[in-house]
């Protein structure tokens, strides 16, 4: 939180913009997680389907 507030004392505007662009990251690697573990999964009931036959 410190670095937004120092941001603020000198420019509210890029504060705004730094503020959006660590929370779009934080989504995009959220989602990329969550992506992840969905794949491995699949992964994993495939290799289980397989030992199966």
């Amino acid at each position: 939180m410190k670095l937004y507030y120092h941001f603020d004392n000198k420019s509210p505007h890029f504060s705004l913009q730094a503020r959006l662009l660590i929370h779009s990251l934080t989504c995009l690697l959220l989602c990329c997680k969550a992506e992840a573990a969905m794949l491995s999964r699949l992964c994993k009931n495939a290799e289980e389907a397989m030992q199966q036959y």
